[in-house]
């Protein structure tokens, strides 16, 4: 029996604790001013397209000043939009350390009365060159954030014709792939479309575009130019051919870079295939099977005129 009278009265005591506890924060809170603003940006290795003090300037630039402001009266929301609407952010969350978010733990921590922002800066994954000039960067959700001179990010180049129905966020998949591929994304420097069914790819090292063709089976395609680059492009050299094609189904079509000079090579028996040397057309089945096969005579290739 006094045992039980024990535990209802520790269990009072408890209760009358939480509840002082509470009723003490919430007090504290409502006195509370806005001591500082804490400000983290959560990817500074994703460039440098801003800084703390940016963010507070731009804050500042549109009635935002919350150094002594209330904390109950600091408008989370509002900072929130605004930053969002800002084309150097990607997400943006914004509250106080003093906001008893769970009031059952409302004590007041050693950063009472600071406002915090977590940020994260604009991620580009590609840099747009329009035909009028004008010169943007994308992100892989497909937000646009202008040019600046002030900054500069190490990002695959688009240029070319766009329209309504073609626009440089149709490109995205292919570049999403090449940004998660660590040897594709040294790989390619520029993107350049002709057409929709026209897309070339355009190495960092001089020597061959490929013409990749429309945005298909962009794993496949890459896989059959990895296959060329092995099986072909080890033996010939990075520059034997100016157009690399992977835009056709289970081939590829590669054209030398001086069509019109003849070249004779002769085939030596010991090994098993001839040296490519010719306006090649090289199939590629459908699966199993990784070999590549060249039109050729089984003494000599020949260039054609």
């Amino acid at each position: 029996m006094v045992k039980t009278i024990l535990k209802y009265c520790l269990l009072v005591l408890l209760t009358a604790a939480v509840i002082t506890g509470v009723v003490w924060a919430n007090i504290e809170w409502s006195d509370a001013r806005c001591a500082g603003v804490d400000i983290n940006i959560e990817n500074d290795e994703a460039g440098v397209f801003i800084t703390r003090q940016g963010i507070e300037e731009d804050l500042a630039k549109r009635g935002i000043s919350l150094e002594g402001m209330a904390i109950n009266q600091v408008p989370y929301a509002a900072i929130e939009d605004t930053l969002l609407s800002l084309d150097y952010i990607e997400t943006a969350q914004c509250y106080s350390a003093a906001q008893p978010v769970n009031t059952s733990a409302a004590i007041p921590t050693k950063d009472f009365g600071r406002v915090i922002i977590d940020v994260q800066q604009f991620a580009p994954v590609m840099r747009v060159f329009r035909e009028d000039g004008t010169s943007y960067y994308v992100n892989k959700d497909g937000k646009r954030m202008e040019a600046d001179v002030r900054f500069r990010k190490d990002v695959p180049v688009v240029t070319g014709t766009f329209t309504n129905a073609f626009s440089e966020i149709s490109l995205l998949p292919l570049i999403n792939y090449i940004g998660g591929d660590k040897a594709l994304t040294e790989l390619v420097s520029t993107i350049k479309v002709d057409s929709p069914e026209d897309i070339f790819i355009i190495p960092s090292i001089a020597g061959h575009v490929v013409n990749f063709g429309d945005m298909s089976n962009i794993e496949g395609k890459f896989k059959k130019l990895q296959l060329f680059y092995d099986k072909v492009i080890k033996a010939k050299g990075w520059h034997a051919y100016d157009t690399i094609s992977v835009k056709w189904n289970y081939q590829v079509v590669a054209t030398l870079r001086n069509p019109k000079k003849r070249v004779v090579e002769e085939y030596d028996p010991q090994y098993d295939e001839m040296p490519v040397s010719i306006d090649m057309l090289t199939p590629f089945p459908e699966s199993g099977d990784d070999s590549v096969g060249t039109k050729h005579s089984k003494t000599e290739k020949v260039v054609k005129k």
